[in-house]
């Protein structure tokens, strides 16, 4: 399959974990069907940007916000939320691994991540692909220092982002590390 050998690339390319990786648990919400794990108020945030709906409104059903995304049908939303969702794997898998791997050598790094509106609004996109990442390597990593360090990044997530003004184009801050 194309979509597996995608998959094995990107993995081999270090822009997503590999199947052995403590963090790769993360990854798939359907593995079988190489569907990403993404969570059902990121997926209404990224219709609400790209097809005009109301984010707030009624229509969306709150009590599933924070479930994860298993979407069965193959249409164009769909299709382009699995885009978005790959971009911000892509980054959050990345930054873990430079969070944990500069961790001993300074506690006190910031990490900037320029990227849109969709990828870090509500703390959703890449904050939660990180956090998800994060939190995977804290339970599941062999090594007992690498845990730790997965914890103790996990526990600076906790601050608050930047405040600042936004632009009607989407551009925002997020506070990292």
């Amino acid at each position: 399959d194309s979509r597996e050998l995608f998959f094995e690339e990107m993995s081999r390319l270090r822009f997503l974990p590999e199947k052995s990786e403590a963090m790769y648990s993360a990854l798939f919400a359907d593995e079988s069907n190489f569907k990403l794990r993404g969570r059902r108020s990121h997926e209404m945030l990224i219709q609400s940007l790209m097809q005009g709906t109301d984010l707030y409104s009624p229509q969306f059903d709150g009590d599933r916000a924070n479930q994860d995304v298993i979407d069965e049908e193959d249409s164009p939303m769909s299709r382009l939320y699995q885009a978005q969702l790959l971009k911000d794997h892509g980054m959050g898998f990345r930054l873990a691994n430079i969070m944990i791997d500069h961790h001993q050598q300074s506690k006190n790094d910031r990490y900037l991540v320029i990227a849109g509106y969709g990828h870090l609004k509500h703390r959703l996109g890449v904050p939660d692909c990180l956090t998800e990442y994060l939190r995977e390597e804290a339970i599941r990593h062999p090594d007992q220092c690498r845990r730790a360090i997965a914890v103790d990044l996990l526990l600076s997530l906790s601050q608050l982002p930047i405040t600042g003004s936004t632009s009607d184009r989407g551009s925002g801050s997020l506070l990292i590390g």
